[in-house]
């Protein structure tokens, strides 16, 4: 089967019997790599936009990949035991992806290296080409812009941090000038603050 839906592909990792070519692994392994990389760096980010708590956009970062995690595994497990019988290659290679570090290797040899499928259809080339740049770029740009909105939030909250240090300095500033025309005591009526000569502040200043 020649086709590139993401959808389509996905049924196929239950059916490992059969074969992918690169273009097809690429396609729906690199489309769910970047589903997953959405969720883990952009929920976070979005949910603060849209005004969710802290807590409750943390929590839904930490579930929503999780959630993901089974189609990303079988992309990667089903999809390549496919890829790896249209290479001519035992299937249990493809668990050698999940060797720390040194599984980049054997992942990329099942994302670029050219099996039967890719010998039998030829005239694809140029849209498997155009597939799988798609999907890289697409990947690349999604990484981006999570790291893009990251930092947007985190500037955000370091300026709301530092005007809640600056207007607690005020109001301490405050109490402590008031504290002196007040007998020695805080004031909880802020208007007094603002205000000290108005009804019922400081004794000790004429009213306002």
């Amino acid at each position: 089967m020649s086709t590139l839906n993401p959808f389509k592909l996905l049924a196929l990792c239950l059916e490992p019997n059969g074969r992918f070519s690169r273009s097809q692994f690429a396609m729906v392994h690199l489309g769910a790599l970047a589903v997953f990389g959405l969720l883990a760096l952009g929920i976070e980010p979005a949910g603060r936009l849209v005004g969710a708590s802290e807590v409750a956009a943390g929590i839904l970062a930490v579930l929503a990949p999780l959630a993901f995690l089974p189609v990303l595994l079988l992309t990667f497990v089903g999809g390549g035991v496919r890829r790896c019988r249209d290479l001519g290659k035992p299937a249990w290679y493809v668990f050698l992806g999940f060797v720390p570090c040194a599984g980049v290797v054997p992942v990329l040899y099942l994302l670029l290296a050219p099996g039967r499928t890719d010998a039998e259809a030829p005239s694809e080339s140029p849209r498997v080409r155009v597939a799988v740049a798609a999907v890289l770029v697409g990947v690349v740009g999604l990484g981006i812009l999570a790291t893009i909105a990251v930092q947007v939030s985190d500037q955000r909250a370091a300026a709301n941090e530092t005007m809640t240090v600056r207007d607690i300095r005020t109001l301490i500033s405050a109490q402590t000038v008031y504290r002196e025309s007040n007998g020695g005591l805080y004031e909880g009526n802020l208007e007094c603050l603002a205000r000290p000569s108005a009804v019922g502040c400081a004794p000790g200043l004429p009213l306002g």
